[in-house]
């Protein structure tokens, strides 16, 4: 895998748990999740690992070359109720805070290859 530049993004409460690293072609991502109790656990981390690959990689245009996913808990619905967001908001957020964190990452390079491209043109 590429190189790559690493960020967390447990700063909020909707992103804790998801963590990151965006290369130049390739992103994996890593989540940590709660699952409901008597629940598949197998296909709910198979259905999660299909959605981050499909949303981060239509928002991207990235190759998404992992998809981690970590269950740190179990609990009842009704304990899950208590709690306000939900793993697909989860899901919808680390996808969209990746899509936003890359765009910037590619503006940076856009500039610095401008940059030098007016320096090189300006010393010939």
């Amino acid at each position: 895998m590429a190189r790559f530049l690493h960020f967390s993004m447990a700063l909020y409460n909707v992103t804790t748990g998801v963590d990151v690293e965006v290369g130049k072609t390739q992103v994996a991502v890593d989540l940590k999740v709660v699952t409901e109790y008597r629940k598949n656990v197998p296909d709910i981390y198979e259905k999660i690992k299909e959605v981050i690959r499909k949303e981060v990689a239509a928002m991207t245009e990235l190759e998404v070359v992992e998809v981690n996913v970590t269950v740190t808990d179990i609990k009842t619905k009704e304990q899950q109720k208590e709690d306000d967001v939900s793993i697909q908001d989860r899901v919808t957020s680390a996808a969209q805070t990746t899509g936003k964190f890359t765009s910037e990452q590619v503006d940076k390079v856009k500039d610095k290859v401008e940059d030098n491209t007016d320096k090189e043109a300006r010393v010939k």
